[in-house]
């Protein structure tokens, strides 16, 4: 009988760590607010967008930005969903397209 307790607690313990770990393991980009500064990319760079650069040097480009936040290096925070999108931006390849869930100037 001890044999078996001790399995069951061998096997319960295996459990709660592998619980922990995936609890504690790193949220993805967009999970929560980002800061980053919205950029103009030019036709020349054959990506004739804009887009946005993080502070953490992670590059997007938003599917729902509005119109009037169209401005070349505006600061803004802001949240988003990753799509399984991506847009070709010249010689730096492709870069994610989001969602935003919200953005801010800042």
């Amino acid at each position: 009988m001890k044999k078996n307790s001790l399995k069951v607690v061998y096997v319960v313990s295996i459990i709660v760590l592998m619980m922990i770990y995936v609890s504690c393991n790193e949220d993805e980009p967009g999970s929560d607010t980002q800061n980053g500064m919205i950029l103009y990319m030019p036709s020349p760079d054959n990506c004739d967008a804009y887009v946005i650069r993080t502070d953490d040097n992670y590059w997007y480009k938003p599917s729902n930005l509005s119109s009037d936040l169209e401005v070349d290096s505006l600061y803004v925070s802001f949240t988003f969903d990753l799509t399984d999108k991506t847009h070709h931006c010249g010689f730096g390849g492709p870069i994610s397209v989001v969602n935003l869930t919200s953005i801010e100037k800042r």
